[in-house]
């Protein structure tokens, strides 16, 4: 085997049904294609979460500055949510943009668009990526 195609292997797409919008109950219900969870985006959510805690414990009981930590915090996450939906959000099957099969930057736009269905599937690709106590084991 050549080392190029080692070098440049992916993983296959995994297939995720959002619950959004009643989409299970759907006659038609459209899957999300992603890929597996990226390590570095992952220790990315780590210190992500951590610094937003940080910052509203520093705050303390002051309204402003606690206010002022919030948007900064909300600011930073939105970063972090827009990019991970890109790096992992490769496609959908059976969603649809004015008839047509939707492109993936307007796949990209609406998870990032529709807060809800996006929070869903980064939810769904972190806990999903995530190895359990005896898989760390291994």
């Amino acid at each position: 085997m050549e080392i190029q195609t080692l070098r440049s292997y992916q993983a296959p797409p995994e297939t995720y049904m959002p619950s959004y919008a009643g989409n299970h109950e759907s006659d038609e219900p459209f899957k999300i294609h992603h890929r597996p969870l990226i390590r570095g985006l992952q220790l990315e959510w780590f210190k992500v979460s951590g610094e937003s805690a940080e910052m509203r414990k520093e705050a303390g009981n002051d309204p402003a500055a606690l206010y002022s930590a919030l948007i900064e915090s909300d600011q930073i996450a939105q970063g972090f949510r827009d990019r991970f939906i890109r790096a992992h959000v490769v496609g959908a099957s059976g969603l649809t943009d004015g008839g047509e099969p939707i492109e993936l930057e307007s796949l990209h736009s609406l998870l990032i668009d529709v807060a809800e269905l996006g929070g869903e599937v980064i939810t769904h690709i972190l806990l999903g990526g995530q190895m359990s106590e005896d898989e760390g084991k291994a």
